[in-house]
């Protein structure tokens, strides 16, 4: 079944044990017969009762391979890649009052920067990274 080329972070644990759990429950896990998939839902449910995020993560490992095509493996990396990328660039909501908003326009034109960019240029010059 497949090989894991990278390491499942303790970040993405969880992510990775529920999009097999759906997989499962939505017969979705490609190359299975079905004695295979109810031992492959058996054991993914006994691994989530795991504690030990070690333990867990080697036993999930194990279970990935001894379960999971190349194929669902890359269709969960993706999912993986889609999270990341929308992690990092989800906008986040901010509240200033109307003088500082205002103060914040005139730089941003000034400078020709959108207001994101013009806050990021003044922490930057007050010494925030």
């Amino acid at each position: 079944m497949a090989m894991l080329k990278k390491q499942i972070s303790s970040d993405h644990l969880w992510i990775v044990i529920n999009y097999f759990y759906r997989a499962v429950k939505d017969n979705r896990l490609e190359g299975l017969q079905e004695v295979e998939k109810v031992k492959a839902s058996q054991a993914l449910k006994k691994l989530m009762e795991e504690k030990d995020k070690k333990i867990l993560t080697s036993s999930l490992h194990a279970w990935i391979e001894k379960y999971v095509s190349q194929t669902n493996w890359r269709k969960c990396f993706g999912t993986l890649r889609q999270l990341k990328y929308r992690s990092q660039r989800q906008a986040k909501m901010l509240t200033v009052d109307g003088k500082a908003y205002h103060r914040l326009k005139r730089y941003a034109k000034k400078e020709n920067l959108s207001l994101s960019q013009a806050i990021e240029e003044l922490l930057k010059q007050s010494g925030f990274n």
